[in-house]
């Protein structure tokens, strides 16, 4: 099974192929599911250098992640909070440092 959209099982004509999750708990689940996936096409979009690509694909992993953090009654800015003491207290990415 595979989350999609909301606005998708409107353009799949063979609707006994949509079930709606029945729980917050696998709703959660199959959101960790989606944003696994979705980051693999990020992935893929950044190895291709393609912009439009990678901006898609990026979206597509910030909605998976504000879905998410709907989910958890939490808001973009308890978002941003929590990832600036992070680099506060750890650094951001953008040096490209990596560990071997």
């Amino acid at each position: 099974m595979k989350l999609i959209r909301n606005k998708i099982p409107d353009l799949i004509s063979d609707k006994s192929k949509i079930t709606q999750i029945e729980t917050d708990k696998d709703f959660l689940e199959a959101l960790g599911m989606k944003i696994c996936e979705e980051g693999l096409e990020l992935k893929y979009a950044i190895s291709s250098k393609d912009a439009d690509s990678i901006l898609e694909e990026a979206g597509d992993c910030f909605e998976v992640l504000m879905t998410v953090i709907g989910e958890l009654d939490l808001t973009l800015k308890d978002l941003q909070e929590q990832a600036d003491v992070k680099a506060d207290e750890l650094g951001s990415f953008s040096q490209g440092y990596q560990l071997n």
